[in-house]
């Protein structure tokens, strides 16, 4: 059949369609921007005009290029995760007391 497809495979068609629209969203977010130097608004990096004053801006290269360091999202997408697996612990845990109460409820009844 041309239509069907196993669970695997549109598992795998789901995973490489995240995988595209995470990494064009992280593109976004990495884009390289610069200060103004006559209005102090963030722009980018390529600007010719500021968008905020609509000033010329100088061609030097001087102005410092600012962008986010790759290191503080890999840092925080490992928080994100240990921060869930410490929230799925704890829950595990909390569930885990409340069926051994269950269980000692169920074994005093059978005296």
């Amino acid at each position: 059949m041309k239509g069907s497809s196993s669970p695997d495979e549109a598992a795998s068609k789901i995973a490489i369609t995240l995988k595209r629209y995470i990494y064009k969203m992280m593109e976004g977010l990495i884009m390289a921007t610069k200060i103004c130097p006559f209005c102090k608004e963030r722009i980018k990096a390529g600007a010719i005009v500021c968008r905020y004053c609509h000033r010329e801006l100088p061609t030097d290269s001087d102005s410092p290029v600012e962008g986010i360091n790759p290191m503080w999202l890999l840092a925080g997408a490992i928080g994100l995760f240990l921060g869930g697996i410490a929230t799925l612990g704890w829950a595990l845990l909390k569930e885990r007391r409340l069926w051994q109460e269950v269980v000692e409820d169920w074994k005093g009844d059978e005296l």
